[in-house]
């Protein structure tokens, strides 16, 4: 899989009270190689991330957040597995052959503690995260 070229440098402005981000970026994705500055925007891209057709890792610094969206899931197009401390990683493995076969895109959201380890996981299915996945903090 082919990974995008990054944005052209420049600054997207967001107007101020924008509740989403979607309807202000381009084809309602997020772009490379880019950094958010959720206090300014007031919204993240979590929703981007899990509704578009791309492979995605995503970056939370808490439990709460992935279970928030684990229960909001039938809102979303894609299947979405949520790893932290206390999930069995064979649930994980079976989420990735499932997914993966059926030829949906990946949806993990995983701690920041928990990165790590789901890199591995995944590489040890000779699956590399770092070509294959697009990683949202």
């Amino acid at each position: 899989m082919d990974m995008e070229k990054p944005q052209e440098g420049g600054v997207i402005h967001i107007p101020a009270g924008t509740r989403y981000l979607a309807g202000n970026l381009k084809n309602n994705d997020l772009p490379m190689n880019c950094l958010f500055d959720k206090g300014k925007t007031g919204c993240g891209g979590t929703t981007i991330a899990l509704d578009s057709d791309k492979n995605y890792l995503i970056l939370s610094p808490t439990k709460n957040l992935i279970k928030n969206k684990l229960a909001q899931s039938a809102r979303y197009k894609h299947d979405i597995f949520g790893y932290y401390d206390d999930v069995d990683y064979n649930e994980l493995i079976e989420y990735f052959q499932i997914t993966n076969s059926k030829g949906n895109p990946l949806k993990i959201i995983s701690t920041y503690d928990s990165f790590e380890f789901v890199s591995k996981l995944l590489r040890s299915m000779y699956y590399d995260p770092y070509k294959n996945l697009n990683v949202l903090v």
